[in-house]
């Protein structure tokens, strides 16, 4: 049987962490160990509690350096000992045979990476979210922005113009592109061939798996949508604050990502990049008067701009 390890970072959210790693414990599979990698908490809640629980399959691991996930979850690589390397969120709420379903595609020698289903609260934020639910009038629009962004496609894909659609809960076994961050599954033997998880995508977690995944692919590898690996993503925010600067990174990480993986195939390609600058740009303008919020306007225009004078050094 093969050896696993599921790494959960955490950060500062105690209640959950604890309901995440429940049900861990609780999988119908055997030969695995868990590791809480504890980035920069304020509080030593998250040590006090492992040792609490007195489970010889948990280990703690401080990454005190700084509040960075892709760093995290190289400290959490670094400490496992399994052959497969399965990351969830401390807000993921897995289901029994999730790991046991994931596991059995790595059987292929190809597969370097899972990515597995994910369902969200329905009242979320996410685009696919907000696109599916809407009607009329409203659906619409979605379907227009939908075209300027170059969001339709297969799920879990990557587009010529460096676009990433979305859409993990899907119910076909597929190849796919990528895998979200909340439930992805690696040979570790491939984690480390790629170079581990690129901790310059700092603060706010986006498009650091993507990345790892499209490095993945290169070296040959497949990955596989795998719809009985499921995750529930709970999608704990916190604070205002918190929110506006999602705005500044989710732009700023989205074209270093483009530009460091020179993902932006032809004219065609290029021509939609462009026009996908431009409909965020509209659509932030029209969100941050909507929501009495300008901040959220000028996050999004700074985090376009300081991505591309990173890009400038591809």
């Amino acid at each position: 049987m093969i050896k696993a390890s599921v790494v959960i970072c955490t950060r500062n959210r105690l209640d959950d962490l604890k309901e995440s790693l429940d049900l861990v414990l609780k999988q119908n599979y055997k030969n695995f160990e868990v590791i809480v990698v504890d980035n920069a908490s304020d509080t030593q809640d998250v040590s006090k509690y492992i040792k609490k629980i007195r489970s010889k399959r948990v280990k703690y691991v401080l990454a005190p350096k700084k509040p960075n996930l892709p760093y995290a979850r190289n400290v959490g690589i670094r400490n496992a000992k399994g052959e497969i390397i399965a990351f969830i969120d401390d807000d993921s709420l897995v289901s029994k045979n999730w790991l046991s379903e994931a596991i059995k595609s790595f059987y292929l020698k190809d597969v370097g990476a899972v990515a597995g289903r994910v369902k969200v609260p329905k009242n979320s934020d996410l685009f696919e979210v907000k696109y599916l639910k809407s009607k009329g009038l409203k659906r619409f629009l979605y379907e227009i922005f939908a075209l300027f962004l170059d969001y339709y496609g297969k799920p879990a894909s990557i587009k010529k113009s460096g676009q990433v659609v979305g859409f993990f809960d899907y119910d076909k076994f597929i190849e796919v592109d990528h895998a979200w961050g909340c439930n992805m599954i690696y040979r570790k033997s491939a984690l480390l061939k790629a170079g581990l998880f690129d901790e310059n995508y700092e603060n706010y977690p986006l498009r650091e798996d993507t990345d790892m995944c499209v490095r993945i692919k290169r070296l040959g590898y497949k990955i596989l949508f795998n719809p009985k690996a499921k995750v529930f993503h709970k999608l704990t925010r916190k604070g205002k604050i918190f929110s506006r600067m999602n705005f500044y990174y989710r732009n700023k990480h989205h074209i270093y990502f483009v530009f460091k993986n020179k993902l932006v195939k032809g004219l065609d390609g290029w021509l939609k990049f462009i026009l996908q600058q431009f409909a965020e740009i509209f659509f932030f303008l029209f969100y941050s008067i909507s929501i009495k919020e300008p901040t959220v306007f000028f996050q999004s225009l700074k985090g376009k701009l300081d991505g591309f004078k990173i890009a400038l050094r591809f």
